[in-house]
């Protein structure tokens, strides 16, 4: 059974409560001095300050739950003390301990983002501790930027917290998978960015292809156009990096996590991904494999949207789950073509 994410309800406090507890002791123990620890979420006010939070017109508060239990929360609103040119912030986001590494924590935030910038909001930022490691690496990983720091005082220990923003919340409901139909603008759309690096890039940029599904004709495809570039020498050096960041590309290493590959992306919303590997190398060759064989077989460009379609709309608010859907006819294909 797979937890939902739904609106919380009144009823829904006390759960709110554990979970924040609970996650607050597994999060900042050695961070946190333990008295304020060992009271948290266990305050003799404690559910009735989440059913307030529920109850607030202003705030909204979702849960993730399965089977009655939840498992997880987020919840926010109108900025308070956030950072100058955001208006939406994200108040509190925890899963319990027992059930992190699951993804709900990405699921919670897509869908509050999409409940925010349904009430309006057009931008987003959130306070974390500082030395809050795995927080600070989520919200980079979804694309998060530093934009300002502040000392506070928790439990009489004086301590750093980091605010990280979205200054365009659009670019958060990007994680949710929505197919566009077939659009007869991706190619070109691929051949003048890739006119544009082989400029930059010069002998060192082998060969640009287009890949994925804007490359195959007829097949509707989330409307980002992806784009391999062969390397002449894998990892790429530096020179070769400040060129292609020069075109507006952006590198986050907190996603360069694909061995064979270095990941860019580009645009506001993101227009388009850019994949650096060697040339003739194992990536290079099955994505081009992979491509070539929905192009010269229509049946099988069928079979691959009707999972597509099937996969966004079961898994579509977990990007993880929807890849991980598509992994094994993916992996047949590129074997049946040799690309492995």
């Amino acid at each position: 059974m797979r937890p939902i994410v739904r609106p919380a309800r009144p009823e829904d406090a006390a759960g709110i409560a554990r979970v924040h507890g609970d996650a607050w002791r597994a999060a900042y123990r050695g961070i946190v001095p333990d008295g304020f620890l060992a009271t948290r979420g266990r305050e003799p006010d404690a559910v009735d300050r989440r059913r307030r939070w529920i109850e607030d017109p202003k705030v909204t508060t979702l849960v993730a739950e399965e089977g009655g239990e939840i498992l997880g929360f987020a919840n926010g609103g109108p900025s308070r003390e956030g950072p100058a040119g955001f208006d939406g912030e994200l108040y509190a986001i925890y899963i319990h301990p027992s059930r992190q590494r699951e993804r709900l924590g990405w699921r919670l935030l897509l869908h509050l983002a999409e409940a925010l910038h349904g009430r309006g909001f057009r931008s987003l930022s959130l306070w974390v501790l500082r030395d809050n490691a795995a927080g600070r690496a989520f919200y980079e990983r979804v694309g998060g930027r530093v934009v300002a720091e502040k000392e506070i005082e928790i439990g009489g220990a004086r301590l750093v917290e980091t605010a990280y923003g979205w200054p365009d919340l659009s670019r958060l409901l990007r994680m949710r998978v929505r197919l566009a139909p077939p659009d007869p603008a991706w190619p070109a759309r691929f051949a003048e960015e890739a006119a544009r690096l082989r400029e930059a890039l010069g002998e060192e940029a082998v060969a640009v292809e287009h890949i994925g599904s804007t490359a195959v004709p007829g097949l509707p495809a989330k409307p980002v156009v992806d784009i391999q570039l062969g390397l002449l020498t894998f990892p790429m050096g530096s020179a070769t990096m400040e060129r292609i960041l020069s075109l507006g590309w952006e590198f986050n290493p907190a996603v360069q996590d694909i061995e064979g590959r270095q990941y860019f992306a580009r645009g506001h919303p993101r227009d388009f991904h850019l994949h650096a590997c060697l040339h003739g190398g194992a990536f290079w060759r099955s994505h081009v494999a992979f491509r070539d064989a929905l192009r010269g077989d229509t049946a099988l460009a069928r079979e691959y949207e009707a999972l597509k379609r099937r996969l966004a709309a079961e898994v579509g608010d977990d990007r993880i789950a929807y890849l991980r859907g598509k992994a094994p006819f993916i992996g047949r294909v590129i074997r049946d073509a040799g690309g492995e």
